[in-house]
């Protein structure tokens, strides 16, 4: 939906992931707000997972062009990450951290007070929504 220093960005990840999955040039997505007072997805020509401390970043990449399939993750701090990947019919959420305690994820949503959809990993790994 624009442009930033020439690369082709969107200002959110369902309109890139959507527009990436429709161009044979995009090979994945990045998203950022490390560049702009505002979030920016950026269409990429590179399948390399870009990892970040920061914990909005995201990386989506295609696993089959043809097939329009993408594949996400965000690692935090080395200890905690989710891996998504998704088509047009299905969406796989992979979650990894530590065997001693329990983390979660939340989802559409800042902080956990926002009351988001959460999907928690006790540390025996029993899984709770």
């Amino acid at each position: 939906t624009g442009s930033f220093a020439g690369q082709c960005t969107w200002h959110s990840v369902e309109t890139a992931l959507r527009g990436c999955g429709s161009t044979d040039d995009c090979l994945g997505v990045y998203c950022s707000s490390k560049y702009s007072s505002k979030r920016l997805c950026f269409g990429r020509k590179s399948v390399t997972v870009r990892h970040s401390s920061v914990f909005e970043d995201q990386t989506w990449t295609k696993n089959f062009a043809s097939a329009g399939w993408l594949q996400g993750g965000i690692h935090v701090g080395g200890k905690i990450s989710m891996d998504v990947s998704l088509n047009a019919t299905h969406t796989t959420i992979t979650l990894s951290g530590p065997d001693d305690v329990w983390f979660g994820v939340g989802f559409d949503a800042l902080t956990m007070s926002d009351q988001p959809y959460a999907i928690v990993i006790e540390g025996t790994g029993a899984v709770t929504e």
